[in-house]
C-alpha cells in the first residue's frame, strides 16, 4: 500500500482518458456525485500510523524528561558577577537574589536585556525596609547601617565609614535602598515600598475628595533664608510629609491594586517614559492602571457586544460586500488620481521657482527630508511611480472586473453559509484550546529536558588571584565541587581565619552536562511542537471545509441536516487523520527548516560576512515562498479530501488542476477577500473603539485620567475577536469557491445535471437552470 493511496476506492478511467491523459481537462459529470461522500474509507493510513508512532515516542520523551529533569536547576538565579546563587562555591550558602533597584525590573525591555541594576546573592530576603539617606548616617548609627547594608561580595562592610558607604552607593556596589520582600523563584520581590514619597496631583485629590496635607517641602526650600529649624528637625518634617503623601497614595492605590498591578503600573510608567523620552511622567503609569481597573468590567461588556456586532456584520456582508469593495476600489483610484495631480502641480511650481524653493541642507533629518520635497526631481519620481501604479490598477480592474464580481458573489455566499450553520463561528475555540495545550506541553518538556544531567563546575580565577590558595591542588579549569573548594581553598589575606572564603576565585557552575540522547530528545520535541500545531490547524480547516461543502452541494438548503458540523467532525476524525498528518508534516518540515535558517543567521551575525548574509536571506525568502504555496495547496487539498474522500496526493492534484484552469478567478478571489476581510476587521475595531471613547469621555461614567486607554483595549480585543470569526469566513469562501468551480465544470443546468450555485452566480455567468427548480 503506497503512502498516498492508503484505503482509497478504485477510480475507473475511460479509454479516452488512458489514451489522451491531461491534467487540465475539465471535470466530467458523475451521476453518483451528490456532494461530500457519506460512504468513504480511511486515507493515508501509513501516515496515520507514523503520526501515532511519533506521538508515542513524544510521550516517552516527556515521561523521561519529567522523571529525570529538575526545573530548580534552571531557576537558579545569577548575580551581576555571573555567580549562581546557592550553587557556586562563593555563594553556596546564599540562595536568594536581591535587586538593588527593583523598579529597573519593570522596564519594557526586561525580557530582552534583563534588569539593568546590580544584583547580589543573599542568605535571606530583606525582612525590613532600608534607605541610606533616611538613616542619617553618623558615628552613632554607623554600626547599625553596616549591618543593614547589602553590597557586592567584594565590599568589606565592617571597614566602611559614612563617606565610603556613599561612594560605594554612587558606584553601584551597595544598595541605596531596599524594600521588605518575599522570595519568588529564589528572587526577592518587594512589597509596596514604605519609603517612597509619591506625588498626588491636586486634581486627583479633588476627584477622590481627599483632604490635602500641609507640605514640609517649602521649609526645605527656605532653609537658607528664614528657617531656624535644625537639619534633624527638617529631616523629620520631610519624613512626616512623605508619610502623609503615602497615606493618601495608599488610599488611591493600595486598596485598588494588588502587588502585581503595582508592578504593572511601574511597567507602564517605564514604557511611557521611554516612548515620550520624558522621565517626569512618574504618575502616568499608575493613572493608566487605575483607569484599567476602573473600566475593565465595562470593557468586557463592550467586547461581548463586539462579538455580537461581528456576528451581525458577517450576516450583513451578503448585502454590503459589493458596495464596500467597489467604494474601496474607487477610493484607491481617486487617491491615486489626486496624488498624480498634486505631484504634477508641485513639479511644475518648483520647476518655475527654483530659487524660491531652495533649502540649505543642515545635518538634522527633518531639514534633509524638507530639502527632498523642495526638489523638482523628487516630485517627478513620485509622479512617475503613482502614475504607473494607477495605470496598472486600472488595467487589472478592467481585465478582472468580471472575476471581481464573481468574488463578491462568493463572499455573499460565504455569509449565507456561515449564517445557515452558525455553530461554525464558535468552532475555532476547540483548535485554539488544543494549540495552547500543545504549546504548553512542548515548552514544559523542553524545559525539563534542558535540566537533565549533572551540574558541571570548573575552577576559575586561581591564575589571577593573589590571595586564594587551594591545598588539594586545584588549578584553573579543573572540574570541581563547590563543597570541596570551600573546604580546601582559603583566602590567605584573612590571616588567622582558616574558614575565610576566596573572593577572587571560585568553583563556578558552567553548564548542565546532559547525556547524548537528550539532544535527540530535544529534536523530537521540536518536531512534535511544529507537527502538532500544524496538525490541529489542518483538522479545523477540514472540519469546516466538510461543513460548508455539504451546505453548497445540498440542492434544497432547507433540507440541510442540523448536525452537519458534528458529522464533519466525526468523519474527519474517523477517516482522514492520516491525510491531515501527511499535509501537516510537509508544512512542519518547512517551518523547521525556516527556524534552523533563523538560528544559523543569529549565530553568524557576529562574523558580519556579506556573502553569507545574502545567501541566508535568499534561502529564507525561498522557503517562505515555498511554505506559503504549500499552505495554499494544503488548504485546497483538505477541501477536496472533505468532498471526495481521496488521499492527500490525489486531492492536492485535483485541487491544483482545478485552480490552474481558473487562475484569474483565483487571483481575483484571493485579493478581493483578503482586502475585504482586512477592511471589515479594521472597521469593526475602529467603530467599537470610537464608541468606547465616546462613552468614557462623555461623562456618563466616572471621570478617567485617559479615556483613550479603554478605547485602545477595546480596539485590540475587537480586532482579535473579528479575526477569529473571519478565519471561519475565509475557509467558507475558499470551500465554496472550489465547489463553485467544480459545479461549473460538472453540470449544465439540465434536470439530470442541475447547477447547485445560487441564482446570483448563475446570472453573473450567464447561466440558468433549464427546468423549474424549487430551491
Amino acid at each position: 500500500m503506497g503512502l498516498c493511496c492508503g484505503g482509497d476506492r478504485v477510480i475507473r478511467h475511460s479509454v479516452d482518458d488512458v489514451l489522451h491523459p491531461s491534467e487540465s481537462q475539465p471535470l466530467k459529470f458523475d451521476p453518483d456525485f451528490k456532494g461530500p461522500l457519506s460512504k468513504r474509507s480511511c486515507t493515508d493510513i501509513p501516515c496515520l500510523f507514523l503520526f501515532f508512532a511519533f506521538l508515542v515516542c513524544w510521550g516517552g520523551v516527556a515521561y523521561y524528561a519529567f522523571l529525570k529533569g529538575d526545573l530548580d536547576r534552571l531557576l537558579v538565579p545569577t548575580d551581576s558577577a555571573g555567580l549562581k546563587c546557592g550553587v557556586d562555591s562563593v555563594v553556596q550558602h546564599e540562595p536568594y537574589l536581591v535587586f538593588f533597584d527593583i523598579s529597573e525590573c519593570a522596564k519594557y525591555d526586561v525580557p530582552l536585556y534583563g534588569c539593568k541594576t546590580p544584583q547580589v546573592c543573599v542568605s535571606q530576603c530583606p525582612a525590613e525596609e532600608f534607605t541610606f539617606l533616611a538613616e542619617m548616617c553618623n558615628a552613632n548609627s554607623l554600626e547599625t547601617i553596616r549591618s543593614k547594608l547589602i553590597c557586592d561580595r567584594l565590599v568589606q562592610k565592617d571597614q566602611l565609614n559614612c563617606n565610603d558607604i556613599q561612594t560605594h552607593i554612587d558606584r553601584g556596589r551597595c544598595a541605596k535602598y531596599y524594600l521588605k520582600s518575599v522570595p519568588f523563584a529564589k528572587r526577592c520581590i518587594s512589597n509596596l515600598p514604605d519609603t517612597e514619597c509619591p506625588y498626588i496631583p491636586s486634581r486627583v485629590l479633588k476627584q477622590y475628595q481627599l483632604t490635602p496635607v500641609p507640605s514640609a517641602r517649602s521649609e526645605v526650600t527656605n532653609v537658607g533664608q528664614n528657617s531656624t529649624r535644625s537639619g534633624k528637625q527638617l529631616s523629620a518634617a520631610i519624613r512626616q510629609d512623605c508619610a502623609n503623601q503615602r497615606r493618601l497614595g495608599r488610599q488611591l492605590l493600595v486598596e485598588r491594586m494588588t502587588k502585581l498591578q503595582s508592578y504593572f503600573a511601574r511597567y507602564v510608567d517605564n514604557v511611557l517614559s521611554q516612548v515620550t523620552n520624558d522621565t517626569r511622567v512618574h504618575q502616568t503609569g499608575q493613572m493608566v492602571v487605575e483607569d484599567i481597573l476602573e473600566t475593565w468590567r465595562l470593557v468586557i461588556v463592550i467586547l461581548v457586544a463586539s462579538l455580537l456586532v461581528s456576528l451581525i456584520f458577517i450576516t450583513m456582508l451578503r448585502w454590503i460586500a459589493k458596495p464596500m469593495v467597489w467604494i474601496s476600489i474607487l477610493g484607491v483610484i481617486a487617491a491615486l488620481c489626486y496624488g498624480v495631480y498634486y505631484s504634477y502641480d508641485q513639479y511644475q511650481y518648483i520647476s518655475k521657482h527654483p530659487v524660491e524653493n531652495h533649502v540649505n541642507v543642515s545635518p538634522n533629518l527633518s531639514s534633509l527630508i524638507q530639502s527632498w520635497f523642495k526638489s523638482d526631481q523628487t516630485w517627478l519620481w513620485i509622479l512617475i511611480i503613482l502614475a504607473i501604479i494607477l495605470v496598472v490598477l486600472l488595467l487589472v480592474i478592467l481585465v478582472l472586473r468580471k472575476r471581481i464580481v464573481i468574488a463578491i458573489a462568493l463572499v455573499k455566499e460565504g455569509s449565507k453559509a456561515v449564517s445557515a450553520i452558525f455553530s461554525t463561528v464558535f468552532f475555532p475555540v476547540i483548535p485554539w484550546a488544543l494549540h495552547i495545550l500543545v504549546i504548553v506541553f512542548a515548552v514544559t518538556v523542553g524545559l525539563y529536558l534542558a535540566s537533565i544531567g549533572d551540574p558541571l563546575h570548573r575552577v576559575y580565577g586561581l591564575n589571577t588571584s593573589v590571595s586564594c590558595v587551594c591545598e588539594n591542588g586545584y588549578k584553573d579549569g579543573d572540574v570541581c565541587s563547590p563543597t570541596t573548594f570551600n573546604e580546601f581553598c582559603h583566602n590567605t589575606a584573612m590571616r588567622g581565619d582558616r574558614a575565610a572564603r576566596c573572593m577572587d576565585a571560585a568553583c563556578h557552575f558552567q553548564e548542565i552536562n546532559s547525556p547524548t540522547e537528550v539532544g535527540y530528545f530535544h529534536a523530537i520535541n521540536v518536531v512534535g511542537f511544529f507537527w502538532g500545531i500544524c496538525f490541529i490547524s489542518a483538522f479545523g480547516e477540514m472540519v469546516l471545509a466538510f461543513t460548508f461543502a455539504t451546505w453548497y452541494w445540498t440542492f434544497r438548503k432547507k433540507d440541510l441536516r442540523f448536525f452537519v458540523l458534528t458529522t464533519g467532525f466525526l468523519r474527519t476524525l474517523c477517516y482522514h487523520l492520516g491525510t491531515l498528518a501527511f499535509g501537516s508534516l510537509i508544512i512542519a518540515i518547512c517551518k523547521i527548516i525556516r527556524a534552523v535558517l533563523e538560528y544559523i543567521d543569529h549565530k553568524l551575525r557576529k562574523y558580519d560576512n556579506g556573502v553569507v548574509k545574502a545567501v541566508l536571506c535568499l534561502c529564507k525568502c525561498c522557503f517562505w515562498c515555498l511554505e506559503s504555496f504549500l499552505k495554499f495547496l494544503n488548504t485546497n487539498a483538505y477541501i477536496m479530501c472533505a468532498i471526495h474522500g481521496k488521499n492527500f496526493c490525489s486531492s492536492a492534484k485535483d485541487a491544483f488542476s482545478l485552480l490552474a484552469r481558473n487562475v484569474l478567478r483565483v487571483i481575483a478571489l484571493d485579493k478581493v477577500t483578503g482586502f475585504l476581510f482586512f477592511l471589515s476587521k479594521l472597521l469593526l475595531a475602529c467603530g467599537m473603539a470610537a464608541v468606547t471613547y465616546s462613552i468614557f469621555d462623555s461623562g456618563i461614567t466616572k471621570q478617567l485620567h485617559y479615556p483613550f486607554v479603554p478605547a485602545i483595549l477595546v480596539f485590540v480585543g475587537t480586532y482579535v475577536i473579528a479575526s477569529v470569526f473571519f478565519s471561519v469566513y475565509s475557509v467558507a469562501v475558499d470551500t465554496l469557491f472550489l465547489c463553485f468551480l467544480e459545479d461549473c465544470e460538472r453540470n449544465d443546468g439540465t434536470p439530470e445535471k442541475p447547477y447547485y450555485m445560487s441564482k446570483s452566480l448563475m446570472k453573473i455567468l450567464g447561466k440558468k437552470q433549464k427546468f423549474v427548480a424549487a430551491r
